[in-house]
């Protein structure tokens, strides 16, 4: 069940679910859309999933958020991202390079996440407050292992209605009780929208 070797450029990027024993690897993905995009989603019920060696990069929404890899559901257990390349990423709303975005119903565990690059640079002119981060982690998440990742965001709201927006490289509503590992990573922010990092309870 391995998804390999694809060029995709359609707005709904690759999107599965329920899903075991699986590899998407080597895939080169670039969106250009008018609402929400998502370069590749991984949904409910999906285990002992390999994410690795994708380039996303090149994604642009003229009306809504943009996420480079997102967990879209819960009951995932097992995924292993790794070696990985995001960039290049802009849109109207929130802007992820990766994304847990996990629910309370669903809880999940075992995720891996281990020599990704994510760099997102970009002036925006978003008449609104946004929220950007290279990666995200939803509070729903159990058994996290993150390292040896460069999470770079250097993303900057110029519009004077989006003078409160936030670029973070790290945000986690997981706390630190729900990490194995979190070491060795790079992480870089700029100007004074900037936040080097929130954890939650920390």
């Amino acid at each position: 069940n391995d998804l390999t070797y694809n060029a995709i450029n359609h707005a709904s990027g690759i999107l599965i679910s329920n899903v075991k024993n699986s590899k998407i690897s080597k895939n080169a993905i670039s969106i250009n859309a008018s609402g929400t995009i998502t370069g590749l989603g991984l949904g409910l019920g999906s285990e002992k999933v390999t994410i690795e060696q994708n380039k996303i990069v090149n994604l642009h929404s003229t009306g809504d958020s943009v996420t480079g890899i997102s967990c879209l559901s819960g009951q995932i257990t097992e995924l292993i991202i790794q070696n990985n390349f995001i960039g290049n990423i802009s849109g109207v709303g929130n802007l992820y390079g990766i994304y847990s975005n996990i629910p309370s119903s669903f809880p999940s565990s075992n995720f891996k996440i281990y020599h990704n690059t994510i760099k997102l640079e970009d002036t925006l002119d978003i008449p609104s407050n946004i929220i950007s981060s290279a990666i995200r982690i939803s509070q729903n998440i159990n058994d996290l292992d993150i390292r040896n990742n460069i999470f770079n965001n250097q993303l900057f709201n110029s519009s004077q209605s989006g003078i409160n927006s936030k670029h973070y490289s790290i945000y986690s509503k997981a706390t630190m009780n729900q990490f194995s590992h979190l070491n060795n990573n790079v992480y870089s922010v700029s100007g004074n929208q900037g936040v080097l990092g929130f954890i939650n309870n920390v």
